[in-house]
C-alpha cells in the first residue's frame, strides 16, 4: 500500500483508488465499504467520505444507499477525443489534416466508439505554441473520454499529465509521443532528388518547410546527401526551407527567388510539400517555363485530393487514409489494452510517375 503523508489526506486517497479503478476494476464491481477503507488508509471514515465523493463526482463510481459502492460502467458514456492543435475551418487547412480527421472519425465510430473533435481557433503558419485544451480537460476530469488521437498538437503537460493520470491513452505525431505515426519528408527530399539525378538532371532546386523544429524535419541534408552522391553540385540559393507552406503566396514567392537567383537555370525541382506546389505551378506558367523539357518537378502528394495541375510532374504520394487506419488501430488496440507490437509507424511514400506528357498530375495540400 502506498504510504500518505498529513496534507489532503482525501485526495491522496483519490490518486490511489483511482488508480486501481482504472487499472483493473470490472463494471459494476463493488468497492470495499467505508469501514473497511478507512482502516486499509488508516483514515477517519469523514476522509473516506470525501474521497468517495470525488470519485462519484469524476464519473468512476456510484453509491447506492443500503447497497454499497460500485464502480459505472463508463463505456456507454465515454467517447474518443480526436485533438486538432489548429483551426481546421481555415482555407489554407490541407487536405491531408481534413481527410485523416474525417477517416478517424469514421473508423472510430466503426470500432463501435463515440466520437467528440476538439480544435484550437490557431492559424495554420503560426508558432506552435502549449494550448491547455480546457474543453478537454473538462470531459478527462468527468471520465467522459477513453482515448485520445492528437493532430498537429503538442504534449504539454497540462494536458498530458491528467491524461496519463487516468491511464488515458494517447496517439499522435511520432516525433512527440510515445505511440503514434510519423511522416517524414526527408524521404521525399532524398528520393524525390535521387530520381531526378538519375533522369540526368544535375541542376537541382529544393523548396521545402522544415518546420520549426528542424531537427525533426530536416528535408536539407536528405537533399544535399543525393547531390554528393553523384557529385552534382549544390547551390545555395537554390534551396527554400524557411517559409511556412501555409503562408498565401510562399510556394510562388519561394520559387521565384530560385528562378531569379542565378542566370543558370536549375533543371529539376524537388518541391517536398506539396501545399507550396498549388503556388509553385502558377508561378511555373507565369515564367512560362516548360515542363519537363526546361525544368523536371518531383512533388509531395496525397493521393485523392483531386487537386489538378496542368503540366506533368512527378508524385511521391502518400495515403492519408492508411495514415488515420494506422493511428486509429493503434489508439483502439490501446484503449483495449492489447498488446503493442510496434508502437511507432512510419508512413511510406510512393512514387507516381505521369503516365503520359499531356495527363495532368493530382497532388494535393499537406
Amino acid at each position: 500500500m502506498r504510504s500518505l503523508n498529513r496534507t489532503s489526506l482525501h485526495l491522496q486517497i483519490v490518486d490511489i483508488l483511482r488508480d486501481e479503478i482504472v487499472a483493473s476494476a470490472k463494471p459494476r464491481q463493488r468497492l470495499e465499504g467505508e469501514v473497511h477503507l478507512a482502516k486499509r488508509f488508516g483514515v477517519s471514515s469523514v476522509t473516506i467520505s470525501k474521497a468517495l465523493a470525488v470519485l462519484t463526482q469524476e464519473g468512476l463510481i456510484e453509491r447506492q444507499s443500503g447497497s454499497g459502492t460500485y464502480v459505472r460502467d463508463r463505456s456507454a458514456r465515454q467517447h474518443v477525443a480526436i485533438l486538432v492543435g489548429f483551426d481546421i475551418a481555415s482555407p489554407r487547412t490541407s487536405f491531408f489534416y481534413l481527410r485523416t480527421i474525417q477517416m478517424l472519425r469514421a473508423r472510430f465510430e466503426g470500432a463501435g466508439y463515440r466520437v467528440r473533435l476538439y480544435a484550437d481557433r490557431l492559424q495554420l503558419g503560426n508558432q506552435p505554441v502549449d494550448l491547455t485544451y480546457a474543453e478537454l480537460m473538462e470531459d478527462v476530469i468527468q471520465n467522459r473520454v477513453c482515448g485520445v488521437a492528437s493532430i498537429a498538437t503538442l504534449p504539454h503537460p497540462s494536458w498530458i499529465k491528467p491524461l496519463r493520470e487516468r491511464r488515458i491513452p494517447v496517439v499522435g505525431d511520432a516525433r512527440r509521443f510515445p505511440f503514434g505515426v510519423r511522416v517524414d519528408h526527408g524521404p521525399v527530399a532524398l528520393e524525390g532528388t535521387r530520381y531526378l539525378l538519375r533522369q540526368g538532371r544535375r541542376m537541382v532546386a529544393l523548396l521545402a518547410w522544415q518546420g520549426w523544429n528542424k531537427d525533426q524535419l530536416d528535408q536539407i541534408a536528405p537533399f544535399r546527401q543525393a547531390m554528393h552522391e553523384v557529385g552534382a553540385p549544390v547551390h545555395e540559393c537554390w534551396i527554400k526551407g524557411d517559409v511556412h507552406p501555409a503562408l498565401v503566396g510562399a510556394g510562388w514567392e519561394g520559387f521565384k527567388e530560385i528562378w531569379h537567383a542565378r542566370k543558370e537555370k536549375p533543371d529539376g525541382l524537388v518541391v517536398s510539400d506539396d501545399m507550396f506546389f498549388t503556388d509553385v505551378a502558377v508561378a511555373i506558367k507565369d515564367l512560362g517555363i516548360r515542363v519537363p523539357e526546361q525544368l523536371m518537378v518531383v512533388s509531395f502528394a496525397n493521393k485523392g485530393s483531386g487537386i489538378f495541375f496542368p503540366f506533368p510532374t512527378v508524385r511521391m504520394e502518400m495515403d492519408p487514409d492508411e495514415h488515420a487506419q494506422a493511428l486509429s488501430d493503434l489508439l483502439v488496440r490501446l484503449i483495449r489494452r492489447v498488446k503493442i507490437a510496434a508502437p511507432k509507424i512510419d508512413m511510406s511514400f510512393r512514387l507516381v510517375e505521369p503516365v503520359a506528357s499531356h495527363q495532368l498530375s493530382v497532388i494535393s495540400r499537406q
